[in-house]
């Protein structure tokens, strides 16, 4: 078989793009639609996971007469200023390079720190912990927090059919129930799909693969698509059946 031109593979790695991109489109509509449905959840969004990671940074690197109120203030206005991006924060390294500690980035997050009560020593320390942290999500997880979180997820579902072991005939209960207790309790991002999410994949025209891919593109808490979908999928018979 002949080797594909140059041209052809841009053009079909563009049209893979394209539909990756009207998927995460379909999704994002998806949510939206249904979010009302969906009842309360910690982190719908997988960005505000990192929100709170940095909270907690500054909470560990400041001492205990700054509130926490006012440190949580702080974490919100850095996230509302795009001034905590993994993408960004992740390549910058302000201890072992001296450009980077002027960087635009790191002087406005040590501008608002230090509006907030934070002695030097502590916005040094909060800040090279965050771009440290974020270095290493960026590196090995995409800079995906919920890559991570998932990973480590799967780790203990493993451990526990591990330490828990059912009958054969049970293996497939257990670990749904395993996965959704996760999800319930510790709110992490693992899939538990079923019957229901197979129709409504079919529905959609795709995979569940390519929607767990969709719903990390466009940080949705990947717990939540088995409700969004099993609601897609509730107002699509109520349709038709009307």
């Amino acid at each position: 078989m002949a080797a594909k031109s140059g041209k052809a593979v841009k053009k079909n790695q563009g049209a893979v793009q394209g539909a990756d991109l009207m998927l995460d489109e379909k999704l994002l509509e998806l949510y939206k639609a249904y979010e009302p449905l969906l009842g309360e959840n910690l982190w719908p969004w997988e960005s505000q996971r990192w929100t709170e990671l940095v909270f907690c940074i500054l909470n560990a690197s400041t001492r205990p007469e700054v509130s926490p109120d006012s440190i949580r203030e702080a974490a919100r206005v850095l996230e509302k200023s795009h001034l905590i991006d993994i993408a960004v924060l992740g390549g910058l390294d302000p201890v072992k390079e001296k450009k980077d500690s002027s960087h635009p980035h790191v002087v406005a997050v040590q501008a608002i720190l230090k509006n907030f009560g934070f002695a030097e020593d502590e916005i040094q320390t909060a800040v090279a912990t965050m771009c440290q942290l974020a270095a290493g999500f960026k590196k090995n997880y995409e800079g995906k927090v919920q890559k991570c979180l998932r990973r480590y997820g799967m780790n203990m579902l493993k451990e526990m059919e591990r330490d828990f072991p059912v009958q054969a005939s049970n293996a497939e209960t257990a670990r749904t129930a395993i996965t959704q207790w996760f999800q319930n309790v510790l709110n992490l991002p693992l899939p538990a799909p079923d019957e229901i999410s197979d129709k409504a994949c079919k529905m959609l025209q795709t995979d569940y693969k390519a929607l767990i891919q969709a719903a990390d593109d466009i940080d949705v808490n990947v717990a939540l698509l088995d409700n969004i979908l099993r609601a897609y999928w509730q107002r699509e018979i109520e349709i038709g059946g009307d």
